[in-house]
C-alpha cells in the first residue's frame, strides 16, 4: 500500500440494516495496487478519487461490503486514460469536500 494512502470521511448514512460511507481516497501512485489497479505499474501520480462503501449486516454480523468508485477517473489520473474534455476528477472531490464541511 502506498505510504501516504489516507481515506477521508465525507458523510456517513446508518440504517437498520446498512451502512453507507462515502469517502475521498488520496494516494500516490508509487507502489503497485494489484486490488485498484491490478498488473499497472507505479506511476508516481497523485490521485484523490471519491469511493462509496456499503456494508449490510444480518442481525450483528457483516453481511456484504461493497466497494464503488468512478474507474476511469482513476485511469486518467495515473495517465492511463484521455479524460475526452470532461472535467478532472478533482472538482467532484473539491466539491465533496466543500459539501461536508457544510455537514
Amino acid at each position: 500500500m502506498p505510504k501516504d494512502l489516507k481515506f477521508t470521511a465525507v458523510t456517513r448514512t446508518i440504517g437498520t440494516d446498512r451502512i453507507v460511507s462515502e469517502l475521498i481516497l488520496t494516494f500516490t501512485h508509487d507502489v503497485a495496487i494489484d486490488w485498484l489497479l491490478p498488473g499497472i505499474p507505479p506511476t508516481a501520480k497523485r490521485v484523490e478519487l471519491p469511493v462509496i462503501v456499503i456494508y449490510t449486516f444480518k442481525g450483528n454480523k457483516i453481511d456484504g461490503e461493497r466497494l464503488y468508485w468512478d474507474h476511469s477517473s482513476l485511469l486518467a489520473q495515473v495517465g492511463l486514460l484521455g479524460t475526452g474534455g470532461l472535467p478532472p476528477t478533482t472538482v467532484t472531490v473539491r466539491r465533496l469536500r466543500e459539501l461536508s464541511a457544510r455537514l
